[in-house]
Order: C-alpha cells, then structure tokens, then sequence
C-alpha cells in the first residue's frame, strides 16, 4: 500500500466490525495500489494488490466497477 496513512487504514481494517464495510473510490484505490487506470477503469493488478492487502488484514475486498468503488469487509463469522 503506497505511503499516505497506511497504519490509519490498518488499524482501521483490523477493527472494522463484520457488519460494516469501509468503501473506497476508485480514485483513491489508484493512489492506495499505484497503477495509473486506463481509460477510468481500475485494472486487474491494482485489483489484485487490493484483494492481497485485504486478506493480509483479515478482510475481503470486493470491487463494484458499476459505482467505481472497491469494498473492505470482514465477513461475517460463521456459526
């Protein structure tokens, strides 16, 4: 995750509840997982970085490429 207030967002991350998500613009995904988009759209690379830094934080990452956003998440734990 390139520099700007990577502990702010790990933190966050580590502490996000399972019934909340933290969404992301794809403007800022760019800027978190450096890769310029091409033509507006956010690429795979980027995409993957973005799924790899999730997991490492124990949470999902799903992108919505309909409202340019991508999606943090911890799902819910099973019973």
């Amino acid at each position: 995750m390139a520099g700007l207030a990577a502990v702010e967002i790990d933190e966050i991350l580590e502490r996000l509840p399972p019934q909340l998500t933290l969404n992301v613009p794809d403007h800022v995904l760019a800027l978190w997982f450096p890769r310029e988009p091409a033509d507006g759209v956010i690429d795979a690379p980027t995409l993957e970085r973005a799924r790899r830094y999730a997991q490492s934080c124990g949470c999902e990452f799903a992108h919505h490429q309909s409202i340019r956003e991508g999606v943090f998440y911890r799902p819910m734990p099973r019973e």
